[in-house]
């Protein structure tokens, strides 16, 4: 399977949009409690990679018409 087509759709660079505010709220949690369950971490980090990821490949797929009759170099 190439996953080449996976990447590209995913857009892994506009991940950091969500990433970093969530980092942010796990950095304001561990200085507020003092820790930071890791198992927790692992698996909020991974829910939202698995959200963004559903939202811009829904995004790309309900709006794949609009994007044909209206190109801009901002949708890739």
């Amino acid at each position: 399977m190439n996953l080449r087509p996976w990447i590209r759709i995913s857009k892994p660079f506009k991940h950091q949009t969500m990433i970093y505010p969530f980092l942010l709220g796990t950095a304001i949690s561990y200085y507020d409690t003092g820790t930071i369950d890791p198992l927790i971490f692992a698996l909020s980090l991974l829910a939202v990679i698995i959200m963004v990821e559903a939202a811009y490949i829904s995004n790309d797929y309900f709006d794949y018409e609009t994007d044909l009759r209206n190109p801009s170099h901002f949708t890739g």
